[in-house]
């Protein structure tokens, strides 16, 4: 599938490209069909970036249109759901290169301070909540995209931040 839209995007002259957070510009096709076919090996933080950035970011857009209830949204909704499911399956069956010692590190503290953050933003939704003058309650099946999508996206862009600086 990803092959096909590949060659269609080469026939009509169009590129996707992604920001990385190293500046670096990389085919997000490229990316996908060398993983999914397996014959290219990423580094551990083009792998990381795509398992949660992309991730975290596909599931944030997914709450965003998940609000609406329009045929266009649901649409949305649908193909960032897809998105996110292709990043998790690239993460867990595509080729890359052996974690080492530090990677492991990196990505168990930038876990961990994903958990501290969304503990902070939960009770902060939980404090306005109770003492704003109108008690709302939350509805989970619209929030639980955004809860997902933060925990992904500050994993991965915590990741990125450890291993380039070494902390």
């Amino acid at each position: 599938m990803l092959y096909i839209l590949h060659i269609l995007l080469d026939k009509i002259k169009l590129k996707w490209y992604i920001y990385i957070i190293s500046a670096k510009y990389i085919t997000l096709i490229n990316v996908i069909e060398g993983l999914i076919i397996m014959k290219k090996e990423i580094t551990l933080v083009a792998s990381r970036t795509i398992q949660y950035v992309f991730n975290g970011a596909a599931w944030i857009l997914y709450g965003i249109f998940n609000l609406f209830d329009n045929k266009i949204c649901n649409i949305m909704s649908i193909i960032f759901m897809l998105i996110a499911f292709i990043t998790s399956l690239i993460s867990i069956f595509g080729k890359r290169e052996e974690e080492d010692e530090m990677g492991a590190e990196h990505l168990q503290a930038s876990k961990a301070r994903t958990l501290d953050i969304n503990i902070i933003i939960i009770l902060t939704v939980a404090l306005v909540a109770l003492f704003g003058k109108n008690f709302f309650v939350l509805d989970f099946v619209k929030v639980y995209p955004f809860i997902i999508g933060t925990m992904e996206l500050f994993t991965g862009v915590l990741f990125v931040k450890y291993e380039k600086v070494g902390e």
